[in-house]
């Protein structure tokens, strides 16, 4: 019984250790799943950082070669406004007046010079005095309020596909405070257990037992060995002859 009792004490170590241990495999293969996923979304935010910021640096350094370039056509016509001697945009009116050229033909062609030196100086001075082309640069305002989104996130997990559910499977696997209803036949093997543990005499499972106990008992039960022991009444007579003789004159040969 003590056997049984072991063997299946230890096949019930058995089956709660490897149930327990599934368990833990599942809780690393959740959280390492959820690591993983975390990590995948961060790098994949701060990848469109990046990306928001090259475009933002691309499109800062685009118009401030454009800006640039302004400024340097705008000094190329303060020389063609010198040479010409227009200062204002009136001047050049009267210019072409003097000359009899079409007006139409001014203000459809519109060069920049036109404009006048003074003009052009004004304009040229704007343009190095700028401290930011933010302003100028087409889609910038939608850049930075994406990008600060992407920087003001303080946690992925809200766009992580299918978070919810992982935390909820790990969550209930960690609250699992015994793993015994989750163990194949353990019940059965527990009512086994219990119905040897709960023997309070092994006789009525030892074969011939009775026989055995009947037996000793008749043996118990003699109060004496003689009417067992071979010749003993022979002996016992004998004895009690022995033992009745009064005088051993007459057994001695020429006594009389």
């Amino acid at each position: 019984r003590e056997d049984q009792i072991k063997k299946i004490e230890s096949t019930i170590n058995s089956k709660r250790e490897m149930v327990k241990q599934r368990r833990e495999d599942q809780i690393n293969e959740i959280e390492y799943t959820i690591a993983s996923k975390r990590k995948l979304v961060k790098q994949r935010r701060e990848d469109q950082i990046k990306k928001i910021e090259s475009t933002i640096n691309s499109k800062r350094e685009m118009e401030k070669r454009r800006r640039e370039d302004q400024i340097l056509r705008f000094k190329e016509a303060i020389i063609i406004a010198n040479a010409l001697g227009i200062k204002r945009r009136s001047d050049a009116t009267n210019l072409f007046k003097s000359s009899q050229m079409n007006l139409d033909i001014i203000t459809s062609t519109n060069p920049i010079y036109y404009i006048g030196t003074e003009s052009l100086k004004a304009e040229i001075s704007l343009l190095e005095n700028r401290t930011t082309d933010d302003p100028f640069i087409e889609g910038l305002r939608d850049l930075q309020e994406q990008l600060a989104r992407l920087r003001s996130i303080k946690s992925d997990d809200p766009f992580i596909d299918g978070l919810r559910d992982l935390q909820e499977k790990l969550a209930r696997l960690r609250s699992i405070k015994s793993d015994d209803p989750f163990i194949s036949g353990l019940r059965d093997l527990q009512e086994q257990l219990a119905r040897l543990r709960s023997i309070k005499s092994d006789d009525p499972f030892i074969d011939g037992l009775r026989d055995l106990q009947e037996k000793l008992a008749r043996l118990r039960s003699i109060k004496s060995d003689d009417p067992f022991i071979s010749g003993l009444r022979d002996l016992q007579e004998q004895l009690a002859r022995l033992r009745s003789i009064k005088s051993d004159d007459p057994f001695i040969d020429g006594l009389r």
